[in-house]
């Protein structure tokens, strides 16, 4: 490495050629190098001076006295000297006396690691100006001799020619005479030398005046005269622009090759892989010395001598080839490979030159691909459908399979040789457009007719899907023969449509539900009264007439067939509904709110449990739809008693039953939705996103287990479905037998939109000891409270009304009167009305219909202080489709 340093900072090519004697040396006088002056003088070869002393070389045992040599290693100073050799034999050269001058060499740390000495041998004293003349004229480099003022002293051909100086005589001339423009870094680098330090740089960017770049060598180092005082600078100067231009092309074409994304390699002709890139490298495991190390037999397992010899014989034939073959990394895997190659002979070596793709990929593409087509052929082959290959252009069924041979009656070859208008009854000509259709969606379905062999017309569906074979497309078809099923598609509508009839009650509007209030307050009152007394008999003609508006809607849930199998057994409901809670709410998701009411004792039913669980699954399902941004779904269970006119307004018995309630905070419906809602197949989701049987299913479920299905809803408050089970034979053993219905003296505010829901529940309240005082909307209610406020012990307030709520009125009738009792009433139930905002909490709330054992009971349990209830459900609740609040 020390040699590297001494030949790199000496120069040594810009001596080779030199009339003088030039040795270059370490710091123990060992020779490194000597150009051909030296070595002739010394009559030995480079090989036998290489490491000889230089004393030794002239036939002395230690350095001469005053040597330069040693000054300029031990001082680390240039050094020069007239040396006398008084017998030849210490010197191959002509006696007499012999100049020696030696400068030392640094490294880049600027330790001294060497020494040049040149001898001008032969030459008399006296005549140093003509040695110097002859040394720099004859130098192969550019090299100019100053003194301290920068004047010329001597220099060589090489200056003159790169500078442009012409054979003038320029000796004594300034330098910045002749080059006027030199600046101040220049000019401070010469002062430098003149300083006496030894400036190099190995590479020097300029950009000449005609816009070239040139890059130079260049060094500026002092000379000395007699006791060591420097005499000025040598400037020596190399082009090196060429080298600098090929080493950047070498290192582009290394660069170029190893960011390559395909293995590259260059193969000697004997096998030996004389150079690869990084990709190679990487490819097979192997840093570039390892690989450059081996040969392609210890990289390709297929290649032994004999096929190596082919492979070579054949690319030198051609030039040029591409085969497949195995590559072998250094873990011993092997790969598949495709590689190109290029036999090459670049300055009398042969060699190849391979770029080797991994085709691991396309080989398992193209094995996936042959997997494909057998599989496709045995599927197609042997499917159950009947399937036919049918080229596009020209309508040819170009390949057919059993199963379309038995559907059609031709045998495979007879259709092979038909063309799919003999088939289908439609003209060619819509054939070709509906086929054009299935090329450009890549994947049709359609309906037709299609003629068999023996004559016959079959309702056909058709699925076309483009596949590609043999580099053609064409259209795979599967045929369904659906002949029976547009029959009992027909009669399966029909059957529908029959049975449809009475699902419009589970639509039946808000305005029922006050229907409903009317025929269940008369008829509550005139069942206590009637006998007693006569005079009420105009109320049972109301009643009549509102129970036969009921009776209209609800005969026609009578209609619904029960055809599903189930199998009950005794369960109990609120059981179920809570063993569903985790299930649900993976169902609905973390943004909605699930809230479960149950009671505490049991609601044994007689149900098929999976069935049941099916329904609540459909109805959380349908809510969790119409809350897309989260919100509340409240699930409670409870016992109810329906008596007779109760019953008969749903077209069930009389009877306990567990009621089941869903309530979602959701989007809810308008009527035209909700007149349709249990129709099978009708959904509002977009298309392939729902069946629209979910609610369907959920009707003839409740059916079949003689319960009812109820629903109410109002489009931006949501929705509340009811179902009523039949509890189990002597399950309602805590009930109540007989209604229990308290009065009193006090004053009441009733507030109602609804005028017959106002006035018959005024009578209601008259009927029980009460005094009245009735409002139609929130403005007058605020008015006569203002007006009165001071005898109103209660105000019975409906949720919703036009203009203003409920909650709006109660707000205004607090900054009246902060200890204002209030009831609630509405067809919405307790938890979602909570949810809304519209409730307090210990606000007492009535749903609708008003049963009067529910209504009176509230306004006690307010106004003589006791424990509020969230709800109150009447065990003679009909909780039908409550009319609009």
């Amino acid at each position: 490495m020390t040699q590297d340093i001494i030949l790199r900072q000496a120069h040594i090519e810009a001596f080779e050629d030199l009339p003088v004697q030039v040795a270059v040396c370490d710091t123990e006088y060992g020779i490194v190098w000597a150009n051909k002056a030296y070595r002739e003088a010394v009559e030995l070869s480079l090989r036998a001076l290489v490491g000889r002393k230089c004393y030794s070389v002239r036939g002395m045992g230690v350095p001469c006295r005053n040597c330069p040599a040693a000054i300029a290693v031990e001082a680390g100073t240039p050094s020069d000297a007239e040396l006398i050799q008084p017998r030849p034999e210490h010197c191959p050269g002509p006696p007499g006396t012999w100049l020696t001058t030696a400068s030392p060499l640094r490294d880049d740390n600027g330790a001294v690691v060497g020494v040049v000495v040149l001898t001008f041998n032969g030459v008399q004293t006296g005549a140093s100006d003509e040695r110097l003349r002859l040394f720099t004229e004859h130098a192969p480099a550019a090299l100019a001799m100053f003194d301290r003022e920068m004047r010329y002293l001597a220099v060589s051909r090489r200056w003159r020619e790169d500078y442009g100086l012409g054979d003038g005589d320029i000796l004594g001339m300034s330098h910045y005479d002749i080059f006027p423009e030199i600046g101040e870094e220049w000019k401070s680098v010469h002062r430098r030398g003149l300083a006496g330090e030894v400036i190099r740089v190995e590479e020097d960017c300029f950009v000449r005046a005609d816009g070239r770049t040139q890059w130079l060598r260049w060094e500026v180092r002092p000379w000395y005269e007699g006791e060591g005082r420097v005499g000025g600078v040598v400037i020596f100067t190399e082009d090196i622009t060429r080298a600098k231009v090929s080493e950047r092309e070498l290192r582009l074409a290394r660069f170029c090759m190893d960011e390559s994304a395909i293995a590259i390699f260059s193969v000697a002709e004997n096998g030996r892989i004389i150079d690869a890139n990084r990709r190679a490298c990487e490819g097979l495991g192997y840093s570039r010395d390892e690989l450059c190390s081996l040969t392609v037999f210890d990289i390709d397992p297929t290649f032994s001598d004999d096929s190596w010899l082919r492979h070579r014989a054949n690319i030198r034939e051609r030039g040029s080839g591409t085969i497949e073959t195995l590559h072998r990394r250094k873990d011993g895997s092997v790969f598949p490979v495709e590689i190109t190659v290029t036999y090459l002979d670049f300055e009398g070596e042969r060699f190849s030159f391979s770029f080797a793709h991994d085709i691991t990929e396309r080989k398992q593409a193209e094995a996936a691909v042959r997997e494909s087509e057998e599989k496709f052929r045995n599927i197609f082959q042997d499917h159950a459908a009947a399937k036919l290959i049918i080229d596009p252009e020209s309508g040819a069924i170009v390949d057919a399979n059993n199963a379309a041979a038995l559907f059609y009656g031709w045998s495979v070859a007879e259709l092979c040789g038909m063309k799919i208008s003999k088939i289908n009854t439609l003209p060619f000509s819509q054939v070709k457009e509906e086929m054009d259709k299935a090329r450009n969606s890549g994947n049709t379905r359609f309906e037709f007719q299609h003629r068999k062999a023996d004559g016959s017309i079959v309702d056909v569906e058709v699925y076309s899907s483009k596949v590609r074979i043999g580099g053609k497309e064409y259209l795979h078809s599967i045929i369904h023969d659906i002949t029976e099923k547009r029959k009992l598609g027909d009669q399966l509508r029909q059957a529908q449509k029959m049975e449809s009839i009475g699902t419009f009650a589970g639509g039946v509007a808000h305005d029922f539900n006050n229907i409903l209030t009317v025929i269940t307050g008369c008829g509550s009152m005139l069942r206590l009264k009637l006998e007693q007394h006569p005079q009420f008999l105009p109320l049972l003609d109301q009643i009549l007439k509102s129970s036969e508006k009921a009776a209209t809607l609800t005969r026609s849930l009578l209609a619904f067939s029960r055809k599903q199998v189930i199998v009950p057994k005794q369960h109990d409901l609120a059981e179920i509904v809570a063993d569903m809670e985790k299930f649900l709410q993976r169902i609905i998701g973390e943004d909605i709110d699930l809230k479960f009411s149950l009671p505490s004792y049991g609601l044994p039913v007689s149900v098929d449990q999976g069935q049941i669980e099916q329904v609540i699954v459909n109805l959380a399902a349908n809510a969790r739809d119409a809350m897309t941004e989260g919100g509340m779904l409240a699930i409670g269970a409870d016992m109810v008693r329906l008596d007779t006119i109760s019953a008969s307004l749903h077209g069930c018995r009389p009877g306990d039953y567990a009621l089941l309630t869903v309530t979602d905070s959701g989007i809810g419906m308008d009527d035209a939705t909700k007149e349709k809602i249990f129709d099978p197949f009708f959904t509002t989701k977009p298309v392939g996103k729902g069946t629209g049987l979910g609610l369907a299913m959920v009707y003839g479920i409740i059916k079949q287990h003689d319960g009812v299905i109820t629903v109410y809803t109002e489009v931006g408050r949501g929705t509340t479905f009811r179902i009523y089970l039949p509890l189990a034979a002597g399950a309602r053993e805590h009930a109540d037998a007989t209604p229990v219905f308290p009065g009193g003296n006090e004053t009441i505010m009733l507030v109602e939109d609804d005028e017959s829901v106002r006035t018959t529940t005024a009578d209601i309240l008259t009927m029980f000891g009460y005094r009245v005082v009735t409002a139609g909307d929130g403005a007058e209610a605020i008015e006569r409270y203002r007006a009165t406020g001071e005898d109103i012990a209660l105000v019975i307030l409906d949720v919703i009304m036009p203009r203003m709520n409920g909650r709006q009125v109660h707000d205004e009738l607090l900054k009246i009167n902060p200890a204002v009792k209030v009831v609630y009433t509405s067809g919405y139930t307790a938890d979602l009305i909570e949810n809304k905002g519209v409730l307090d909490a210990g606000i007492q709330f009535v749903p609708k219909p008003l049963l009067p054992q529910d209504i009176l009971t509230a306004i006690r349990r307010v106004l003589d202080g006791r424990e509020v209830l969230p709800s109150l459900h009447h065990e003679h609740e009909p909780a039908e489709v409550e009319p609009q609040s």
